[in-house]
């Protein structure tokens, strides 16, 4: 048996918490909790809200007016009393971009303070293979979408960057990704933040994805949930306790060797890769085989070509996609047992192409399987962002980092 090592240095210890920091983790609180009242929220509903006192909320929101965060949207009132002034937030006062970098594109989308899209744009990484043209595109395509919809550059608040993991948060480099060689190694951080001249922030494309479906989606409880991502590459994004796991380095949710237990037990990136499915398809006669020589058609075309044969009746298609969500199911239940969580999300741009044919089947098989050891009901959705989950999570980095409650917040900084 090993003994535990010392510490490994003092000060990775939490720190203690100061009147200025309480004093903005309110302010956020109180944000959050306006941005969560679509139709609008009264002071005083606020107060029963935060349990914050009257005086509190009225000072801040004061403030939040005066700066142009929050607007009044008129009045509410019934029966005698003076009616209530209602606050919402004012989605113009602040935008935050987001880029999503993916194997086989780069996404840029503009968001207001809702979270809702302003503008996006997509460019294909096939046309710009360069590491400093694909930087040099990115900023292209952010100055584009702001000039085209009037928006100044001092109303952006940052820009939020996901990219395929691992990834090396302190140091703003992307390490090694399994399918974006060229980025390996890049100081993808440091870079973009001197072109733009505007805070960014580097997260793992899973972990953006769950900021972003948690900013979007306020009418669902999302304090313990996985989020399964569905594209070029599989990955987890994980709550539990209405905390985002990052891990030790920021890269959680890593899940392509996980064992599932299917019919047989498989490799869960070997089993729904669509790469996978693709060559399953050709071995199975759904798809040509390849000939020698002959040009090679994109994946997502391939996929979406059984996606569109078993939707048709084809009934080699539907055995591969009855499989496919059998596999999907298997993983689902591993990782809920683990965590025990309540809440899945699904997304991705393979997603997209497959919720209709094989989702409701995916939820029936977790809630049925003899594997499943929570007793609790399971919630299942497809993402609110559709294809652009990522690039619209990576804006929303930037939003909860600045207008939503975090823990860590509290802790004085060193």
């Amino acid at each position: 048996m090993v003994a535990y090592p010392p510490a490994r240095k003092v000060a990775e210890l939490p720190t203690g918490t100061n009147l200025p920091a309480v004093g903005w983790y309110n302010r956020t609180v109180i944000i959050d909790a306006v941005r969560r009242a679509s139709e609008g929220i009264s002071r005083v509903e606020l107060v029963a809200l935060t349990r914050l006192s009257a005086q509190t909320v009225s000072k801040v929101c004061a403030a939040l007016v005066r700066e142009g965060v929050f607007e009044e949207s008129g009045r509410q009132g019934a029966g005698v009393g003076k009616p209530r002034t209602m606050l919402r937030l004012r989605a113009g006062h602040t935008y935050s971009v987001g880029v999503h970098i993916d194997p086989t594109q780069i996404a840029t989308v503009l968001v207001d303070l809702t979270g809702a899209s302003v503008a996006h744009r997509v460019l294909p990484l096939v046309e710009i293979p360069d590491l400093d043209d694909a930087l040099s595109e990115i900023v292209a395509a952010v100055d584009e979408l702001t000039e085209r919809h009037g928006i100044p550059r001092d109303a952006l608040v940052g820009v939020g960057v996901a990219v395929p993991g691992p990834i090396d948060v302190r140091s703003g480099v992307v390490l090694d990704p399994p399918f974006l060689p060229q980025w390996g190694h890049a100081d993808v951080l440091s870079r973009l933040t001197e072109l733009f001249d505007l805070p960014v922030l580097l997260e793992k494309d899973v972990t953006a994805a769950v900021v972003g479906e948690r900013w979007s989606n306020t009418s669902t409880d999302l304090s313990n949930m996985l989020f399964l991502y569905y594209g070029t590459g599989v990955g987890a994004g994980l709550v539990v306790g209405n905390q985002v796991i990052r891990g030790a380095t920021g890269n959680a949710g890593d899940v392509g060797d996980l064992l599932i237990r299917s019919d047989d037990v498989a490799n869960l990136g070997g089993a729904l890769l669509p790469t996978r499915v693709v060559e399953l398809a050709r071995e199975r006669g759904i798809l040509p085989a390849s000939t020698p020589g002959a040009a090679v058609s994109p994946v997502r075309d391939d996929f979406a070509r059984i996606v569109e044969a078993a939707a048709g009746g084809d009934g080699a298609a539907r055995e591969v996609m009855d499989e496919l969500a059998r596999d999907i199911a298997a993983a689902v239940t591993e990782i809920v047992n683990l965590l025990d969580l309540d809440s899945i999300v699904f997304g991705g741009p393979y997603w997209t192409l497959i919720a209709d044919l094989v989702g409701d089947s995916v939820a029936q098989r977790v809630r049925e399987s003899k594997n499943i050891v929570p007793t609790h009901p399971i919630s299942f959705f497809s993402a609110s962002s559709g294809d652009q989950v990522i690039a619209m999570g990576a804006a929303a980095l930037v939003l909860d980092r600045h207008f939503a409650p975090q823990a860590d917040g509290l802790l004085i900084r060193r």
